[in-house]
């Protein structure tokens, strides 16, 4: 709470090129995409406050994050791309997961002053929370926003055609989403340019990232887990 202390900079413009993107070599996985805050005062001057990664749902492009570009200004913003490649040797959410995970030890964010604090929407919060049970990289904290740890919830219709998202064409995804989100209030209240903005993706998904995406939320079972935590969520 101390870190959101006092106002907070207006909310910016749908507009990327008040960030910067940045590509992170990572060994073993090549570059992971992300952007960056890339004008005050969105700008974090202050060395000694907490890295912040933001970490996209489903098919989203992290760029859906830029309402929260104000926070920028109380800490060191990161606007974490998913890639679309499988990591060796994981399975369901930990294909994800290490994507997290290698990208905070490429930029030691972990080795930060203030730490890092990991934050994820949807299915970047199933990611991020499979990230602070794994444990490989040290969490100051957990920020999860209309995110589910487990399918147990799930309509067993959705569970059974989780699979048909190998012939889904992609496009027609899309349009659907925007949809959903501009017509109705399962996401909020959302102006229509705001609903384009959030389904546009600069970072093109491919297939395979969907069913890996789709096969491990439809599957995850992460709450007894959770439960083990010790770490402010």
């Amino acid at each position: 709470a101390s870190m959101l202390s006092g106002p907070l900079p207006p909310a910016p413009p749908l507009d990327e090129t008040v960030l910067r993107a940045e590509k992170t070599p990572v060994p073993g996985a090549g570059l992971l995409d992300s952007f960056l805050p890339d004008a005050d005062p969105y700008i974090c001057r202050n060395e000694n406050a907490p890295a912040l990664v933001l970490v996209p749902g489903l098919g989203m492009d992290t760029l859906g994050f830029i309402r929260q570009l104000p926070l920028g200004a109380r800490a060191h913003l990161h606007f974490f791309q998913q890639p679309n490649e499988r990591a060796e040797n994981e399975e369901s959410l930990g294909h994800f997961a290490h994507a997290v995970e290698s990208y905070i030890t490429a930029r030691k964010l972990d080795q930060h002053p203030g730490g890092v604090v990991l934050a994820g929407c949807s299915m970047g919060g199933a990611v991020s929370l499979c990230t602070a049970i794994r444990g490989k990289v040290r969490l100051r904290g957990l920020v999860l926003l209309g995110t589910f740890g487990s399918c147990a919830h799930l309509p067993g219709w959705q569970r059974t055609l989780a699979p048909a998202v190998r012939v889904l064409p992609l496009s027609l995804a899309r349009r659907i989403a925007y949809f959903v989100v501009a017509n109705t209030g399962h996401f909020g209240k959302v102006k229509r340019d705001e609903a384009a903005w959030l389904v546009s993706c600069k970072l093109e998904r491919n297939r395979d990232y969907y069913v890996r995406a789709v096969s491990a939320l439809t599957c995850q079972e992460q709450i007894a887990a959770a439960r083990k935590l010790d770490l402010p969520t």
